[in-house]
């Protein structure tokens, strides 16, 4: 105990030195060039566009020479993908929501000229939040929702690309937020690219709720644009889940599959008890899709005696993996237990094989859509890559 004591003293004395260098140098860094960004705000009364686009490239070359040189003592940073950027037409950036560092890590890429849609803090800090408003970003938080549409379409007409966290929060160490639609409204909208990005490696510069920066090694990934052609028949809420799991699953492959919920967990957070609870555990976790899987038991109260399972399994069996995956979102992010929800009603169920006790099953379920506190879920069960039934399965979260 004596030992490990000495260890945190050791560590905390580090972070302090390190943390009291970094913030010293990124202060002194802002104050230096400050002055030469507001040289520029004369040429915006002379010239609006000219002078905010000369502004922009000023704000971008801050956020290049900070990772790039001035801090790169501090924290590693690496751009890669960037060959899948096509450059020579505005688009707009969809990226996930790590800390309060993301704004920063977008001076990886190349010279641009963007505009950054954020929450409201921003604006309140000092020098950052001053140059942030004479560039024109959009403070989300603040407008309404057809404004925020006019001014991102204007902003994209000039030539301008936008990027957007359309998490709208950050998410720290937790899993990846469900998006919010209005990015896949801008795009559908006007017809420009859509570039996912993924950060990775900052979620701890800083943590969210704290200040303490920790050795970090950070990339940006450019994937894949998404054009007009393969989004034009989507409507909005399915291209952004599958946006969304593009980029969950570039996370995945980067950062690993974080860790889901076993069978004592799932016995924990559940409302259901045996011999009613039917799922065991979580293969895949996420926002709006999950992968489950149930062992089906001796004692399951839809198998009869001589060990064959029931059709109406199949409806609770989807409703159960729904009902653990949002108990396993509240529990990993908080440790409170979600027991809300329940069926409401279900059609299209289509069976192809019968199943029997002892069977191993894994329950593929999808959020379609919602209305207010009525969810629509669509299930598919497989016995190893056998199709088993498949539905539509509509849930209230009471």
């Amino acid at each position: 105990a004596k030992g490990q004591a000495q260890t945190n003293r050791i560590i905390f004395m580090f972070l302090f030195l390190y943390n009291f260098a970094f913030y010293i140098i990124f202060i002194l860094y802002g104050l230096t060039l400050s002055p030469f960004l507001f040289v520029i705000l004369p040429i915006k009364l002379l010239h609006k566009r000219l002078g905010d686009k000369i502004l922009r490239y000023g704000v971008w070359f801050y956020g290049f020479s900070l990772i790039r040189i001035v801090l790169s003592p501090f924290i590693k940073c690496r751009l890669l993908n960037e060959a899948n950027w096509k450059r020579e037409k505005p688009c707009i950036f969809v990226a996930n929501h790590n800390a309060s560092s993301d704004a920063f890590i977008f001076g990886l890429m190349p010279p641009m000229e963007a505009v950054m849609v954020v929450q409201s803090w921003p604006f309140k800090i000092p020098l950052i939040g001053f140059f942030a408003r004479q560039a024109g970003y959009i403070k989300i938080d603040s407008t309404v929702s057809e404004n925020y549409l006019e001014e991102a379409m204007k902003i994209l007409n000039e030539g301008v690309s936008i990027i957007i966290f359309p998490e709208g929060t950050r998410a720290g160490c937790g899993p990846l937020g469900e998006f919010n639609s209005l990015a896949f409204r801008i795009a559908k909208e006007t017809g420009v690219d859509i570039v996912p990005l993924v950060i990775t490696g900052n979620r701890y510069c800083p943590p969210k709720g704290s200040l303490m920066i920790r050795p970090s090694d950070i990339t940006l990934t450019i994937l894949e644009p998404i054009t007009k052609d393969y989004y034009d028949g989507i409507n909005t809420f399915v291209l952004k889940n599958k946006v969304r799991k593009i980029i969950h699953n570039k996370l995945l492959e980067i950062e690993g599959v974080p860790p889901v919920a076993d069978k004592t967990i799932t016995y924990d957070i559940m409302p259901h008890k045996p011999p009613m609870l039917l799922v065991d555990k979580i293969i895949e976790s996420g926002e709006a899709e999950a992968v489950i899987e149930v062992k089906i038991k001796k004692n399951c109260i839809f198998a009869d005696k001589n060990g064959n399972v029931d059709l109406e399994i199949f409806p609770e069996l989807i409703a159960q993996s729904v009902a653990l995956n949002e108990a396993w979102k509240t529990f990993s992010k908080n440790k409170t237990k979600n027991t809300k929800g329940f069926v409401v009603s279900f059609k299209s169920i289509k069976f192809y094989k019968a199943v029997k006790i002892f069977d191993t099953l894994r329950i593929k379920v999808l959020k379609e859509g919602a209305f207010e506190n009525l969810n629509i879920i669509y299930g598919q069960v497989f016995y190893g890559d056998i199709p088993v039934a498949e539905g539509e399965v509509r849930i209230w979260a009471g």
